[in-house]
């Protein structure tokens, strides 16, 4: 997840929902990714957060990198699965 700092200076006209785009983690590779932005409503969060998912299988964590993304699109808004509760 980012920093609150990062989501609370989003700017007005970034919708809650799912976006794709591209992320590279430090100096390495772009890769696809998909961004969450909202307040994940399957887990009734109570604060926006953003939450990205890079499409890739990385050899080892990177905690404590810096991840860059660009978002290139809107793909829908958030949803609630109750049918996996």
């Amino acid at each position: 997840n980012f920093p609150d700092s990062v989501v609370d200076n989003l700017p007005a006209d970034i919708s809650t929902g799912i976006y794709y785009g591209w992320a590279c983690v430090g100096n390495g590779d772009v890769y696809k990714m998909v961004m969450s932005i909202g307040w994940n409503p399957y887990y009734k969060n109570t604060k926006k957060s953003m939450e990205t998912h890079v499409i890739h299988t990385f050899k080892e964590d990177f905690y404590g990198e810096i991840l860059s993304v660009v978002m290139v699109g809107y793909i829908r808004p958030e949803r609630s699965y109750d049918s996996l509760g």
